[in-house]
């Protein structure tokens, strides 16, 4: 290695940081094309300065703050490069989603400058952080922590990431602020440690021992000085060398990565950046910013020959070990021998499914994270099972691997930005389609469906494995005797799965097994969905429980109510309330007056939920709403109010705002014609055995989105789509690291809400002793001999088809779901099961 390179490695700093003569003049036009800043964006700005030692130049600075993070444990900040294209293209540097992913994995907030430097102007009086720059960062944060709510912002420690004069800069605050830095990332810029002749107000930086705890990974391509030794960038590996022997010889934890495709331009070196940086955060970090930095840890550092060859594990290399490039471990070791043999860095993880999926008319948009070690190169559209589009319908990127993000030359997105949206212009009007957006990463990986399923052995969750094996016997009885044709069963606790199987057959005729993705027809489980759906409307002050009926449903403002002697007014309005708790005062299907009149408006010709809700207006109620518990056409009205408090059919809020971020891909109105081979068929039981249902009864296979998209018993879905839906119910409202109810919903969902003239839940002449209702589901309030298996506090409900469910909040939170498709609905297996699963908890 050439030691005797001081002159080079000056000059280096002075071709990249572009110094021309000062004093600089004002810029003209003001830097005004910028990205806005809402929440989660935040930015100030400086104006310039004539004073001594503050900024010559105005200066932006653009925050990214994690949604929900409530405490930062650090800051990441990407820092442009010299010259007026680059410090403009750092307005964006904030909003670049695959650097937000990595600042969002560590709780990090992202900082993008900007500074507004002349193209003749000297970047020295920015990049050189002594010049004004360092004060000026500080007191943004501090501006910028008041500013988004986050006080700490001062105090968290900082990953830096340099480009050309901005590694200067990244490389200058290192040298000033060691303690403050957890790692640097220095692409095509270095500090200057030794004097300049050429430029001797350019002072050198001094090398403090502090520093060489600090992790910097020096980042340059071939052709800038390494492979090509004349042109305007050949200083560059000159300067990182010295830089890289001054630090190395000292011990520091300091390596080289060399692009072997490009020059000066960033190409791609981000998909090891973020890597390496995902390292030293992961080590380095403590839990709150009032805590020091912690040690980089050596024992497994891997070391590797400066300009490439293989990376071996420290305690194997056979070299002086402080001459060759540090790696913080295995895996940064194996990306990087990837990238600097032709930057291909692989990459075996799908990215994370896109979320929040909307439908606007023709109009999708959605929201999706980057992954995060390939980046995002866009998204794949589906209609009904199809793909219909990609987003971008061409993925670009001049320097390196084609983005959803097309980069600039630092490293930043252009503008305009990216947008999370499709125009479906093949869409029928008037006809509700089944969309689904799949992100796509940069090593064409496309992300699955939804999280999995969390799972554990059942003895870490307090349960006996041997003792949950007593299902499969119970089930498999049931199967033989006819009772059931097939079925599945989950059971979890503490949000954990511990078991998870399918039983029988999805049609006995074709023998087709029953699977754990079958599709069956939930009816009234789809209650609890649709009022939690209401509850987020409630949440956000859209809805109240007290709010009349009437408001959503003009036509409940003139209802009546059946008495002996006629037809007489309400005591009182229908509230929300009364629709979720099943106390509205609508009557249910029978042979007394208000069931007739129930058959005679011909609900079932509705032609939508308004028309349903009207046919339905028109029938007198059985009781005055309040008066009685009485099961009912309640939720479909809910429905309704759902739909217009929100302004969405109720099926595209449920898909909004429950069925894709909870990850239900399964659950809707209707069964797409590429799952139908997934639909089970559904069985009448009776005395000679079972018997399939007929085409135009419950074993209809939902073809196409329903006139009337029923609150109270429209769904179909799966097992693990509806454990999704109770294990966020169970986790106090929240699911994968989102929160969708507050905990005070989840109290009123779980808990009696019925008045005391209400009681007693009955259906007809079999009367529930010891179970209350809440919003949305039934809940055991005593022990008695209804159910004599359950647990107080245990709430629950089943649908039609004799499928069933119930979470326990007094037994860790155990939730079970059970689903077959027989007729008449019975209980036969929640009772069956619940015994066995009771008794398989131990602890």
């Amino acid at each position: 290695m050439n030691s005797k390179r001081p002159i080079m490695a000056a000059l280096w700093v002075a071709a990249a940081c572009a110094l021309w003569p000062l004093p600089a003049e004002a810029q003209s036009p003001p830097y005004d094309v910028f990205p806005p800043a809402q929440p989660p964006y935040y930015r100030v700005r400086y104006e310039a300065s004539t004073e001594a030692g503050k900024l010559p130049y105005a200066v932006n600075y653009t925050v990214w703050i994690p949604p929900g993070v409530k405490g930062l444990r650090g800051l990441i900040v990407h820092q442009h490069g010299c010259g007026e294209g680059s410090c403009k293209s750092g307005l964006t540097g904030a909003y670049d989603l695959h650097w937000q992913q990595l600042a969002k994995k560590h709780a990090c907030a992202l900082l993008a400058p900007s500074y507004e430097q002349p193209q003749t102007a000297d970047c020295q009086m920015w990049c050189d952080p002594r010049n004004g720059s360092s004060d000026a960062f500080l007191q943004c944060l501090v501006d910028l922590g008041k500013q988004s709510g986050h006080p700490e912002l001062p105090e968290v420690p900082w990953a830096l990431w340099g480009h050309s004069g901005g590694g200067h800069w990244a490389g200058g605050m290192v040298l000033l602020h060691p303690q403050r830095v957890a790692a640097a990332w220095l692409r095509s810029g270095v500090p200057l440690l030794e004097a300049n002749p050429d430029r001797p107000s350019i002072k050198p930086h001094t090398l403090p021992a502090a520093v060489l705890r600090t992790p910097i990974m020096c980042n340059l391509g071939t052709k800038e000085g390494v492979t090509e030794k004349e042109g305007r960038f050949a200083g560059v590996w000159p300067a990182n060398e010295q830089f890289f022997t001054a630090v190395r010889s000292r011990g520091g934890l300091i390596g080289v990565a060399v692009d072997p495709l490009t020059s000066h331009e960033c190409g791609n070196q981000r998909y090891l950046a973020i890597r390496w940086l995902d390292a030293c955060l992961a080590a380095r970090l403590p839990a709150s910013c009032t805590e020091p930095l912690r040690d980089m840890p050596t024992d497994g550092a891997w070391l590797a020959p400066v300009l490439g060859g293989a990376a071996v594990a420290a305690d194997s290399y056979d070299g002086d070990p402080l001459k060759a490039a540090w790696l913080p471990n295995e895996a940064v070791a194996r990306a990087w021998t990837q990238y600097i043999k032709d930057t291909a860095v692989s990459d075996t993880t799908p990215p994370p499914a896109p979320r929040n999926v909307r439908v606007d008319g023709k109009l999708l948009t959605w929201d999706a994270d980057a992954d995060l070690e390939s980046g995002l190169a866009g998204f794949v559209i589906e209609r009904d099972g199809a793909p219909i589009g990609n987003v971008p319908e061409q993925a670009k990127n001049p320097f390196g691997r084609p983005l959803f993000q097309n980069l600039q030359y630092s490293d930043t997105p252009t503008q305009p930005l990216a947008q999370m949206q499709f125009t479906d212009d093949g869409a029928e009007v008037g006809k509700q389609h089944a969309y689904r957006v799949i992100a796509v990463n940069t090593v064409g990986l496309k992300s699955k469906p939804a999280t999995p399923l969390p799972t554990a052995a059942p003895e870490s969750v307090g349960m006996s494995a041997s003792k949950l094996q007593k299902l499969n016997e119970l089930m498999d009885e049931q199967v033989a005797q006819a009772k059931i044709a097939g079925g599945v069963v989950v059971v979890a606790r503490r949000g954990k799965v511990v078991h998870f199987e399918s039983y029988g057959h999805r049609d006995r005729a074709s023998g087709d097994p029953m699977q754990k993705d079958t599709i069956v027809r939930l009816y009234s489980m789809t209650k609890a969905v649709v009022t939690a759906a209401a509850m987020m409307l409630v949440d956000e002050g859209k809805i109240k429980l007290d709010d009349p009926a009437s408001k959503y449903a003009p036509a409940l403002a003139d209802v009546k109510v059946w008495t002996a002697d006629g037809l007489v007014e309400p005591k009182r309005a229908i509230t929300v309330a009364d629709l979720m708790r099943h106390t509205a005062g609508f009557g249910s299907r029978g042979a007394d007056p208000v069931g007739e009149a129930l058959g005679k408006a011909k609900l079932g010709e509705a032609k939508d939920l308004d028309d349903y809700v009207e046919r339905l207006a028109a029938v007198p109620l059985a009781y005055h709403p309040g008066e009685k518990w009485i099961y009912s056409n309640s939720i479909d009205v809910l429905g309704l109010v759902v739909q217009k408090a929100s302004g969405k059919p109720l099926g595209e809020f449920l898909d909004e705002r429950l069925l894709m971020p909870l990850g239900m891909l399964d659950t809707g109105f209707y069964v797409p014609a590429d799952k139908l081979d997934r639909f089970a068929v559904c069985y009448r039981r009776d005395a000679d055995g079972l018997t399939a249902m007929d085409e135009a009864g419950a074993n209809q296979k939902y073809h196409q989105m329903p006139a009337v998209q029923s609150g109270g018993g429209g769904l179909v879905g799966t097992a693990e789509d509806y454990a999704r839906f109770l294990l966020m119910i169970a986790g106090g409202g929240e699911w994968d690291g989102k929160r969708y109810l507050s905990p005070r919903a989840i109290q009123l969902m779980t808990s009696d809400q019925l008045p005391r003239e209400a009681f007693p839940i009955s259906f007809g002449a079999q009367v529930r002793h010891g179970v209350g209702f809440g919003f949305g589901f039934n809940v055991r309030t005593a022990d008695t001999e209804w159910d004599p298996a359950a647990h107080v506090g245990e709430f629950g409900w089943g649908g039609a088809a004799s499928t069933h469910y119930w979470v326990s909040p007094n037994d860790d939170g155990l939730v079970v779901v059970t689903l077959e498709q027989v007729m008449p609905y019975n209980f036969d297996t929640e009772w069956l099961l619940k015994p066995a699963i009771y008794d398989a908890i131990e602890k």
